[in-house]
């Protein structure tokens, strides 16, 4: 079993529920009021899971061996400014509708899952997941407001895309229409 459930939490909430660790007031209460329990929920989701398989290995006679790299604690460098200026990302709505989009219908492509920014599809063979890439690559350098990299590992697929600049859409040319359609959008 792999989680990274509960580190992702503690990169984006820890403030939330540890201000006082911070010398500056970065966030506003009503942030804090939003995000101060998804770190010990995360622990919580964790726990439930961890007596599920501790119940699991009595039941079969095996041993559970745990391994962790845990050694979260607050950002100090984090200043104000990088907070206000990071009030505004970019996420996929529907990673599957837009790969098939993009790829066209004609190729067999499922969504594996992402942690974003990056987005992973699986494909019948490594000649067609040869293919989804160049044309991912081609989507990439289609939109100046990207930064994107395509890696491929045998039939999967993995798109990390960032936006540069504050946009209110990126477009993508539908492979089997040739017609440009709003993909994305932004938010706070």
């Amino acid at each position: 079993m792999f989680t990274n459930h509960i580190a992702a939490t503690q990169h984006r909430y820890w403030y939330a529920l540890f201000p006082d660790d911070y010398t500056e007031k970065l966030y506003s209460q009503s942030w804090i009021n939003k995000y101060r329990l998804d770190i010990l929920d995360a622990v919580a989701l964790f726990d439930a899971f961890l007596a599920q398989l501790m119940a699991f290995c009595k039941t079969c006679d095996r041993i559970l061996i745990l391994v962790s790299s845990m050694g979260q604690h607050a950002n100090s460098k984090l200043k104000r400014e990088a907070v206000a200026a990071a009030n505004w990302y970019f996420r996929l709505d529907s990673p599957l509708a837009f790969v098939s989009m993009v790829l066209g219908r004609e190729l067999k492509v499922w969504f594996e899952g992402g942690m974003i920014p990056q987005y992973t599809y699986s494909f019948a063979n490594s000649l067609v997941a040869d293919t989804a890439s160049s044309k991912l690559r081609a989507w990439i350098a289609e939109n100046d407001a990207l930064f994107g990299a395509v890696d491929v590992n045998e039939t999967k697929v993995t798109l990390s895309v960032r936006v540069q600049n504050r946009v209110e859409s990126l477009r993508a040319r539908c492979a089997s229409c040739d017609r440009r359609i709003r993909i994305c959008g932004t938010g706070n």
